[in-house]
């Protein structure tokens, strides 16, 4: 999940010196159009605006618009890792889930370290109900099993599967007293939302 939408704290660099998508990566997709907008972008426009304001469309529900917001600031910074993995976490919540997937894919071609689109990847799988992949994509970069457990399940709490997110807590909390107060909290929050939920 992108941390700008969880809580604002996100910021990947804009003008990391990457191997660039290849021509084919590049081409926009149908639903990426920032012609009308009424304008093109150049260097000096202000990629972070850009970024911003597509991700208040998508809190907004408008995706689409979202979308063009995104083209714009690719436009800007086409090897910026942040726009890659924006435009897949739009197409996500449009659950266009193999266009979300080819986009965090690229995010993480440009930036192998790039914490939210491996999460976002994971994400992919856990709203596909491949919950052994996720953990696997997880584990397989942080090595860190406790920690994928505990990832898994909160990616399961914010995809409201309340009862799958409780059951990795508990692995999280029983493979490791470092994630004890970490999952217990998560816990309790998925409790509450279970609660609001059934109420």
């Amino acid at each position: 999940l992108d941390q700008q939408r969880m809580n604002g704290k996100s910021k990947a660099a804009a003008g990391e010196q990457r191997s660039a998508p290849s021509e084919a990566d590049r081409a926009p997709d149908a639903a990426i159009d920032s012609g009308s907008l009424g304008f093109k972008a150049d260097q000096q426009s202000p990629f972070y605006a850009y970024i911003g304001m597509g991700v208040i469309q998508d809190l907004t529900g408008n995706t689409a618009r979202g979308l063009q917001y995104y083209a714009v600031a690719k436009q800007i910074a086409p090897e910026a890792p942040s726009v890659y993995n924006n435009i897949g976490y739009s197409h996500y919540l449009a659950n266009s889930l193999p266009l979300a997937e080819k986009y965090f894919r690229q995010a993480i071609s440009l930036n192998a370290n790039y914490v939210e689109a491996w999460r976002n990847l994971a994400l992919i799988y856990v709203r596909r109900g491949d919950y052994n992949k996720a953990l696997d994509i997880l584990v397989s970069k942080f090595q860190d099993e406790p920690s994928a457990y505990n990832m898994v399940g909160y990616l399961c709490m914010l995809d409201a599967q309340y009862e799958l997110a409780e059951s990795f807590f508990q692995k999280a909390i029983a493979a490791s007293p470092v994630y004890y107060r970490t999952a217990n909290e998560n816990l309790k929050k998925n409790r509450e939302m279970l609660a609001s939920g059934r109420s």
